[in-house]
């Protein structure tokens, strides 16, 4: 008599997804649409909500979305789902007169809408642990996840979603010990400003401009002073029209030089936008950075990247006109500059930077590093078959993969391949 092993009926899977905040929510809520009741899903969240992270966890209206509501569906098949959500639970939003960019808290308010209808609609519960993945390894039948306190699990597939840290190392501004106290990370609570001495932002991107518009609908009326590498802000989002397609096919995507003198000499022969040729080229993005090797991949972050990220994460245009006119009025500064000291001063900081003319000097009440956040790296070494990065933990994959869009498309796909490959559960047999 021989005893074989065979492969039996369909294991009931067992999937992770590490990170709760977007990208978690919704690969979750790819996972159950597509899954069912075949899969027992469990999230790894320390902090006390879902779908919030560093994007959604505001709780301020004056945070705006900076991608038109049409497209931040949870949903890749149904692009109306979070517009249909504000008809029902926010209509006076629709008439803002920012819309369609409205503010984050609604959208963290749809993320969990949706998740819990999700959980309705599949039957099932998800599991939510509160503590940390420290470790994810192979083992046994799938991975295994060690947590806080001392809790080990095993999967059959791991998502890692742990989306974006918060950048609060200021110490490469030249922060002073006596003057960290006045220094805030962009994500954290600010206190209550001096209203006659200005405030300081390092960085004049998108982080910088939510702590301009919050401070300044909070109140204050003094003057700001964005401090930045480049002096270079974002763009605005067209307002009531419709950017054309650009026909970018001839352009050769297998260099970067190639890539951006191609498009600079079609953007002169058609005298097209920027924007144009940028949301044209997106779509393309994922396929064009895969075809790049490492040097390629350096010199366009080098050389391109924050020109890009100008063009590709715009702001809408009531918000662009906005500070466009503070600048006009003199009550916002922007510098090109780079900061080499920060030292505390009688009623607050002095900030000392160097610029093309020599150095500057600003006698502000504090400083907020608005530098941005960078991607938990946390896990982005762990490969092998069933364990999926997804949105911002893909970047040095896939790089264009960090907005919703793209993140929901990611997620479909994820959760149909895993539903198309279905753990087998062994069974022994005897002859």
């Amino acid at each position: 008599m021989a005893v074989v092993c065979v492969l039996g009926q369909k294991a009931e899977m067992k999937i992770a997804i590490v990170g709760g905040a977007a990208s978690g929510v919704i690969s979750a809520i790819a996972l159950m649409r597509e899954l069912k009741e075949e899969a027992d899903l469990t999230f790894y969240e320390p902090s006390d909500r879902l779908g919030s992270g560093l994007a959604f966890g505001t709780s301020k209206l004056s945070h705006l979305l900076n991608v038109p509501t049409s497209r931040m569906s949870a949903l890749a098949d149904q692009s109306e789902d979070f517009t249909n959500w504000l008809k029902e639970n926010s209509p006076e939003a629709l008439e803002s007169l920012h819309f369609p960019f409205v503010p984050r808290v609604l959208y963290h308010q749809y993320l969990q809408f949706a998740l819990v209808r999700a959980e309705r609609e599949s039957g099932r519960k998800i599991k939510w642990i509160r503590s940390k993945v420290n470790e994810i390894e192979p083992g046994a039948g799938g991975w295994i996840l060690n947590s806080d306190p001392a809790q080990v699990d095993t999967f059959s597939a791991v998502l890692v979603c742990t989306g974006y840290r918060s950048m609060i190392d200021s110490a490469f501004m030249g922060v002073e010990p006596s003057a960290g106290n006045l220094v805030f990370d962009a994500y954290s609570d600010l206190p209550t400003p001096d209203p006659e001495r200005p405030i300081a932002l390092a960085g004049a991107g998108l982080s910088a401009i939510d702590h301009w518009r919050h401070l300044r609908h909070a109140g204050f009326r003094g003057k700001f002073y964005f401090i930045s590498r480049r002096g270079l802000l974002p763009l605005a989002h067209s307002r009531g029209t419709t950017v054309p397609t650009v026909n970018v096919e001839s352009l050769d995507f297998s260099s970067v030089r190639g890539l951006f003198r191609g498009a600079r000499l079609l953007q002169s022969e058609q005298d097209l936008e920027w924007l144009a040729l940028a949301d044209s080229l997106r779509p393309r993005v994922q396929r064009i950075w895969s075809g790049w090797d490492q040097r390629s991949r350096s010199s366009f972050l080098r050389h391109v990247k924050p020109y890009w990220e100008l063009i590709r994460h715009r702001v809408p245009a009531t918000v662009f006109e906005e500070l466009q006119s503070e600048i006009k009025s003199g009550r916002v500064e922007v510098h090109r500059a780079r900061i080499s000291s920060v030292k505390s001063s009688h009623k607050g900081l002095c900030v000392s930077a160097r610029n093309a003319d020599g150095s500057l000097e600003l006698d502000v009440s504090f400083l907020i590093n608005a530098t941005g956040a960078r991607v938990e790296s946390q896990f982005l070494h762990v490969t092998g078959p069933r364990i999926y990065r997804i949105g911002p933990a893909a970047k040095a994959e896939q790089w264009e993969i960090t907005a919703i869009p793209e993140i929901a498309r990611q997620t479909a796909t994820v959760a149909a391949e895993i539903r198309s490959s279905p753990m087998l559960v062994p069974v022994h047999t005897e002859l």
